[in-house]
């Protein structure tokens, strides 16, 4: 990780968005996807996330894709009565991102 990415962490007036941004390498649209997974608290299709968010499902799926990736979104499967199935996301519970994220600070921190 630059230093500069570091320095920008540390900045008195950095806010959490910025903290992810660089820890996980989030973009916009998956730093609002994110807080859209924890605001529900729930598990939510891509076809709902798609249609809250506005864009278009496969871009969506990409970015779940990278957060189940990081492992902090979960992805689960469904089953249809009448057959088929479906993925479901979820974000990482919050107590186990904020250990994850402070880990990740922490790394950062010994590697200078």
């Amino acid at each position: 990780m630059p230093s500069s990415s570091v320095s920008s962490i540390t900045r008195m007036n950095s806010s959490i968005k910025d903290l992810f941004t660089i820890l996980y390498d989030l973009s916009p649209l998956e730093l609002e996807l994110l807080f859209v997974l924890i605001s529900k608290n729930e598990p939510v299709s891509l076809e709902t996330l798609a249609k809250e968010l506005d864009r278009d499902k496969t871009t969506i799926f990409r970015s779940l894709q990278k957060m189940v990736n990081l492992r902090i979104c979960e992805k689960d499967t469904k089953t249809l009565k009448e057959g088929g199935w479906y993925h479901v996301y979820k974000a990482m519970d919050v107590a186990a991102f904020k250990k994850e994220t402070e880990k990740r600070v922490k790394e950062i921190k010994e590697s200078f």
